[in-house]
């Protein structure tokens, strides 16, 4: 009989060989026009230029010790392996001083494979248990600001959800000119990088109930620890408020067989350290602890709050 993790590892394998054919065909990409976010998974620098300039290209590998989606638990048990792609195109480039200084698109591939086969129902890849595909587009707006529209599927290929769809619109702040005028400077910090993204279901819901609305606060500050022995080593302090705007957070906390609402769904604190390899290859790893609302709690059938371990591999074509 072939164990769990085999499973496994030819799933993490046929998504490889997938991912190769993709890699394999440089000349698609490189003439492609596609006008096209997601769990952070920081890329190398790239080097001077992408191989398939003007096309950007990156793809990597996660590994987590338990995955939540938004506060919500999806696996706290065996090895989850979570392999990515995902693909830029730059539409727009304007002058200094225009309005709107550039214009790209985006579409990825993320997926989520567990050796515990997370509610499968035999019907599908077991280890599959998630793949979501992503497209989207953003503007950079007077230097500063970053708005960006995104619609995501989220499929299960083993079958253990209902595919949800959902639209986010997000807006993000460069304030980085503003610690430079107030003579705060450190290696490698470019500010908190403040930004906002509300996220409206269209079919299905993450919590199984109604369509809901996500509002999701954060900042990512990050510095250069050590610039002079390790100038390639990067540490970041992720945080992250996860709130429901509508209906995304459903709960019968008071046990009266009513479900209700609740705002406050989850806070997540990391610390996450990257290297890059080469310009083009990057390693990253690090620890986040995420606080759970008591609707997620009930969700989860959970303590108010756990620990996270995540460590991965990227590569910028």
């Amino acid at each position: 009989m072939i164990n769990d993790r085999s499973k496994l590892a030819r799933a993490i394998g046929a998504w490889a060989a997938a991912m190769a054919l993709v890699v394999g065909g440089p000349a698609l990409w490189a003439d492609s026009h596609l006008a096209g976010e997601h769990p952070e998974h920081p890329a190398a620098d790239g080097g001077d230029e992408s191989m398939f300039a003007p096309v950007s290209l990156d793809v990597g590998i996660d590994f987590v010790t338990q995955y939540f989606f938004r506060g919500i638990l999806q696996e706290d048990d065996g090895v989850i392996a979570q392999p990515w792609i995902e693909i830029g195109v730059p539409l727009y480039e304007g002058a200094e001083g225009d309005a709107i200084n550039s214009i790209s698109a985006t579409l990825g591939w993320w997926n989520s494979l567990h050796e515990k086969h997370t509610g499968t129902d035999n019907d599908g890849p077991s280890a599959w248990y998630e793949a979501d595909y992503y497209a989207g587009v953003s503007a950079g707006i007077f230097e500063v600001w970053e708005m960006g529209l995104t619609y995501t599927l989220y499929n299960s290929p083993n079958a253990a959800f209902d595919d949800v769809q959902e639209v986010a619109v997000s807006l993000a702040y460069d304030d980085s000119g503003f610690w430079e005028s107030a003579g705060v400077s450190a290696p490698g910090f470019d500010g908190l990088g403040p930004y906002i993204m509300v996220a409206v279901e269209t079919r299905n819901a993450a919590d199984g109930l109604n369509d809901g609305v996500y509002i999701e606060l954060g900042i990512k500050p990050g510095v250069t620890p050590l610039p002079e022995s390790l100038p390639n080593l990067g540490m970041s302090f992720p945080v992250t408020v996860g709130l429901s705007g509508d209906d995304y957070y459903e709960g019968d906390n008071d046990g009266d067989g009513d479900f209700n609402d609740s705002f406050f769904g989850y806070a997540e604190v990391g610390m996450s350290l990257s290297y890059d390899i080469t310009d083009r290859m990057n390693i990253y790893g690090g620890v986040h602890v995420i606080f759970l609302g008591s609707t997620p709690q009930d969700i989860n059938d959970s303590g108010s709050d756990e620990v996270i371990g995540k460590f991965g591999i990227s590569y910028s074509f």
